[in-house]
């Protein structure tokens, strides 16, 4: 028979990673993604690494950078990776290949309002993936205003 009178242990829940809001966050009508700067090219040279040649050949480009983000998601846990378009800035190597109209393609985490940062995933994911990925995430404005999502 269950004794309900005694507290059950919870199961304790790893700490969200720890990322401080951009200062102007909420006044530049734009959408803030926290993520990497990776290319089409590296999501599809790691979706025909893992693939495999034979695989690769059959799948097509939209194909197969659908399956590096989904095999990305299933190695890190990090459920809410996407791909978005962020403006490239000053600090961001110019690349003619993966620019354009001075935007670039990033891999992105989480954003800085609502629900998504309030559900951003935990440090050990982030550092799995940045180790995965080779570089840092930071904060990148969105390629596009927020009344052009609502139009």
């Amino acid at each position: 028979m269950l004794n309900y009178s005694q507290a059950t242990p919870r199961t304790q829940i790893p700490p969200q990673i720890s990322v401080p809001l951009p200062a102007d966050y909420k006044t530049i009508h734009r959408f803030y993604w926290y993520g990497y700067n990776v290319g089409h090219d590296w999501l599809m040279e790691y979706a025909r690494k893992h693939l495999g040649p034979e695989r690769s050949a059959k799948v097509r480009p939209i194909q197969q950078l659908s399956y590096a983000r989904n095999r990305l998601r299933r190695k890190t846990g990090i459920r809410t990776l996407a791909l978005s378009i962020a403006r490239r800035d000053e600090t961001t190597p110019p690349n003619p290949a993966l620019t354009v109209m001075g935007n670039i393609c990033i891999l992105s985490i989480f954003t800085a309002g609502g629900s998504s940062y309030r559900n951003r995933p935990t440090q050990a994911q982030v550092d799995q993936l940045t180790k995965i990925l080779g570089c840092q995430p930071r904060w990148w404005v969105d390629g596009e205003t927020m009344e052009s999502y609502y139009q």
